[in-house]
């Protein structure tokens, strides 16, 4: 049997917080949007309900992949390492679209300053777990030895790539 590496129990750990805390938004969210969804439709770019079944979705998500890299299965690293791919690009392109937006003179010094920070932490901190999960202990912990993690790292690039390809002829996130 193999040893679960313990960044991996902590890594898991925290997906499931981040999963107990979306279903708690759901749950909260949920009845507020029942009691003021009209007047929330003028300030938001999507319908409450869709953030609703966005914050249900990605509870699951987090649920499902920490269950996943719990037990040792590759899906589950490769969804692990997608999700935490995705949360650095989208912090790294927020920050960006917030450094080229006219909107961010209006915001004062300290708040921005703070965005920047939160942001860029996040980012960072998503970035430290991608190289976490690329070492090799964790890598023979899903049986991901045998593989190059260079074939592996251009994988997870050429999908981070196709989405940002994705989000740009979208026009933006929402």
């Amino acid at each position: 049997m193999r040893d679960r590496p313990r960044g991996v129990t902590v890594i898991c750990a925290l997906q499931s917080l981040a999963a107990s805390a979306l279903f708690g938004l759901f749950c909260v969210a949920g009845t507020f949007v029942l009691d003021y969804g009209q007047e929330l439709s003028a300030y938001l770019p999507v319908s409450p309900r869709t953030l609703v079944a966005i914050a249900m979705l990605l509870g699951y998500l987090y649920l499902f992949t920490s269950f996943g890299m719990y037990t040792g299965r590759q899906w589950g690293w490769w969804l692990g390492v997608l999700s935490y791919a995705a949360i650095a690009a989208v912090n790294i392109y927020v920050i960006v679209e917030m450094a080229n937006s006219p909107a961010a003179a209006e915001i004062p010094l300290g708040e921005l300053q703070f965005r920047y920070a939160k942001l860029g932490a996040l980012a960072v901190f998503a970035v430290m777990i991608l190289v976490y999960l690329f070492q090799e202990h964790v890598r023979e912990f899903y049986r991901l030895e045998h593989r190059s993690p260079y074939f592996d790292f251009a994988a997870v690039a050429g999908s981070m790539t196709l989405v940002s390809v994705g989000i740009g002829f979208s026009g933006g996130l929402l």
